[in-house]
Formats: C-alpha cells, sequence, structure tokens
C-alpha cells in the first residue's frame, strides 16, 4: 500500500503538465489506498497488542477446560478423602 502511494506521487512528480483523465484516476487511486489505510488503522488488533492481553485471552479461552478440571479433580479425590459423596 506504502508503494503505492509511493508510486502515485512518483506518477505525479514526474510529468510537469498532466491531462485531467490521468488526475482523476490518480485521485481516485489515492482515495482508496487511503481509505484501506485509515480502514487498517482503525482495526482492532486485539488480543495482540501485549504479552499480558495474549495470557488473559488464553485463558479466556481455556476457562472452560480448567473449570471442568477442577470440578472433576474435587470430585474424584478431594470429596472421597473427607467421606463427601
Amino acid at each position: 500500500m506504502c508503494n503505492d502511494l509511493m508510486a502515485v506521487q512518483q506518477s505525479l512528480l514526474s510529468v510537469a503538465n498532466q491531462d485531467t483523465a490521468q488526475l482523476q484516476a490518480l485521485s481516485q487511486r489515492t482515495e482508496v489506498l487511503v481509505a484501506f489505510r485509515k480502514l487498517v488503522l482503525s482495526a482492532p488488533s486485539w488480543p495482540f497488542r501485549s504479552i499480558g492481553s495474549i495470557f488473559r485471552a488464553a485463558l479466556v479461552a481455556t476457562s472452560p477446560l480448567i473449570y471442568f478440571l477442577l470440578n472433576r479433580l474435587i470430585q474424584n479425590y478431594i470429596f472421597p478423602l473427607f467421606g463427601i459423596r
């Protein structure tokens, strides 16, 4: 995308007198590229902004599994240890 914007700028600077059709084409191309850049920059990059947020996202994703394992461990080992069943 950056190379495309640079190509538009170089074509504008290379020729002193350009016709209207070419200027309109370059203008439309630039508008599309700038709109795409704004879209990409405004898109959320969560949960990959920092190590802490990656850890939190992984913990949230695995929380049902963790809950299930803890529940089974308590039911199979802790409850029989205290005679609760």
